[in-house]
């Protein structure tokens, strides 16, 4: 059954050729994701409420690094 999806044969080159397909697969896979979440983080850091916790945050942190 494997022998029927096997996209040359079961030499080196249809190895190669099958691996390289998934390797593609995974590659654009990854892209993807990582599109999606910059296009997320890119909504949230536009979001004023998220901005206005970040200048708190950096404040306090500032505060605290230079009062030790």
């Amino acid at each position: 059954m494997l022998l029927a999806f096997w996209p040359l044969d079961w030499s080196c080159s249809g190895f190669c050729f099958f691996s390289f397909l998934i390797f593609a697969w995974f590659g654009w896979a990854a892209c993807s994701a990582a599109e999606s979440a910059a296009d997320l983080a890119k909504k949230a850091l536009q979001n004023e409420a998220v901005q206005e916790i970040g200048k708190d945050a950096v404040a306090s942190w500032l505060e605290s690094f230079f009062m030790k």
